[in-house]
């Protein structure tokens, strides 16, 4: 049992005490997404819907006038499906609106 006992305290002893996210940074990193966070909420309560194309499209200009080195897609001038979804993931007080007709 001594060994389990001085391997148990190495490991406690050496352990890293992080973020506690696990996987890759986001393409954007945690302040510019919480500036794209705002300003999306602020176009929200000012009347303009974001769509999802919309956010996707914002995303992609955001990191292009922030010149971040980036795996958005270039050609169509747009982030992926996949970023979105990680990104209301990491966000959950956003939601999906649609414009109504008035």
């Amino acid at each position: 049992m001594a060994f389990l006992e001085k391997t148990l305290e190495r490991r406690v002893k050496n352990s890293v005490s992080g973020s506690g996210k696990m996987g890759p940074n986001s393409t954007l990193g945690d302040v510019n997404e919480k500036k794209l966070v705002l300003h999306i909420k602020k176009a929200q309560k000012y009347g303009f819907p974001m769509t999802i194309t919309n956010v996707r499209k914002l995303a992609h200009n955001f990191a292009q006038s922030l010149q971040i080195n980036h795996k958005l897609n270039n050609e169509k001038e747009i982030a992926g499906s996949d970023w979105f979804r990680s990104f209301f993931r990491r966000h959950p007080v956003l939601s999906i609106r649609k414009a109504e007709g008035v």
